[in-house]
C-alpha cells in the first residue's frame, strides 16, 4: 500500500488544538492548553521521515462517574526547552511534586521517549503522568528502577515505566510489556487478563498495531490490555479506508464493554471536525470493565 507522510509537527498542532477544544465542549470544561502544548514555530515543518513520530494525542473515557479526557504531549523535536515549560504549567495547577517523575526519567535511558500526560477524572483533581517508553515496538528500556512487579511479569522485557503523580504528593506507578498480539503481551498473566486479551482481539484486529498490558503496581495489581495503532499507515494510506476502518474498531471496542453509546458519541466529535484528521492512536481495556479509554491524534490538513 502507497504511503503518505502526515502533514508534520506544526500541522498536528493546530489539529490538536482543534480536537482539545471540541473534547473539552463535550465534557464542559475549559482548560487554556495552550502553554502545555507549546509554539509552532519551535517546531519543524517537516522533519526527516526517521526522525517524525507522534508527539501529540488526546483521550475520552466514560466510566460510571461520567466522563474523563485528558492529553500527551512528549518531548520530540524540544530538547532542553521541553521540561521547563511542563513544570510552569503544572505547577499552574496545583500542589505537585514533580521530583519522582524526574528521578524515574534519570533513571532511564536517555534513548527512551519521555512523555507528560494530564488526566481529567470527573470529580477530581487533574492526574500528572511521565511515561518514559520505547522509541520503536519491541525494543524495549535499556535499564529498568527495581519495581514490584508480579511473579508471572518478572524476566519480561519492560517497555514503558509510569508514574502518576498527585496533588498532595501521592505517586502511582505502572509498567507495560508488550507483543505484537494481546496474547503475546499478555503472556503468564492471570486468567482475567488472558480474558481481557480475548476481548482486545476480538474486537480489535486491525494491522498494523501492537500491544501492551499495562501492570498498575496497586496492592493487588491491577491491569489493562492496550492497543497502539501505526497512526501514520492507519490515517495516511494514500488508497483504502484504514482510517474508517480503525473507527469501526473503536466502536466495536465500546461495544464489547457495553458501551456503544460512548462510542458513538466519539465519532460525533471527530465528524465536527472539518479540515482536521482524527487518527486513533490507541485504545485501553480496563479488567475491571468500567473503563474504556480512546486515544487520538489528529492533524490539520
Amino acid at each position: 500500500m502507497h504511503q503518505d507522510r502526515p502533514p508534520g509537527p506544526r500541522a498536528h498542532l493546530r489539529g490538536t488544538r482543534a480536537l482539545l477544544a471540541a473534547l473539552q465542549q463535550h465534557v464542559g470544561a475549559s482548560l487554556d492548553l495552550d502553554a502545555l502544548l507549546g509554539a509552532e514555530a519551535d517546531l519543524p515543518e517537516a522533519p526527516p521521515p526517521d526522525r517524525d513520530g507522534l508527539k501529540y494525542d488526546a483521550y475520552l473515557t466514560r466510566s460510571a462517574a461520567g466522563w474523563g479526557w485528558g492529553l500527551t504531549v512528549n518531548d520530540r523535536f524540544e530538547g532542553a526547552r521541553f521540561w521547563p515549560r511542563i513544570e510552569r504549567f503544572v505547577q499552574a495547577l496545583g500542589d505537585y511534586d514533580l521530583g519522582p517523575a524526574h528521578a524515574l526519567s534519570a533513571a532511564l535511558g536517555s534513548d527512551a521517549v519521555r512523555t507528560v500526560g494530564l488526566g481529567f477524572d470527573p470529580g477530581r483533581p487533574p492526574r500528572v503522568k511521565l511515561y518514559v517508553q520505547e522509541d520503536a515496538w519491541g525494543a524495549g528500556l535499556q535499564s529498568v528502577p527495581d519495581l514490584p512487579l508480579p511473579a508471572w511479569a518478572r524476566g519480561r522485557r519492560v517497555d514503558v515505566v509510569t508514574v502518576d503523580v498527585l496533588q498532595g504528593g501521592t505517586t502511582r506507578q505502572r509498567v507495560y510489556v508488550g507483543g505484537p498480539t494481546p496474547h503475546a503481551s499478555a503472556a503468564g498473566a492471570p486468567a482475567e487478563v488472558q480474558r481481557l486479551a480475548d476481548t482486545m482481539a476480538q474486537a480489535c484486529p486491525l494491522g498494523p498495531g501492537w500491544y501492551y498490558t499495562t501492570i498498575r503496581l496497586d496492592d493487588p495489581p491491577r491491569y489493562a490490555v492496550n492497543k497502539i495503532y501505526d497512526h501514520t499507515r492507519i490515517g495516511f494510506a494514500r488508497r483504502g479506508l484504514a482510517n474508517g476502518a480503525a473507527w469501526a474498531e473503536v466502536r466495536a471496542a465500546f461495544a464489547a464493554m457495553g458501551q456503544a453509546e460512548h462510542g458513538d458519541a466519539l465519532q460525533a466529535i471527530r465528524r465536527g471536525l472539518p479540515g482536521v484528521r482524527v487518527v486513533p492512536t490507541a485504545s485501553a481495556l480496563d479488567h475491571a470493565g468500567d473503563s474504556v479509554d480512546i486515544y487520538m491524534g489528529a492533524w490539520a490538513l
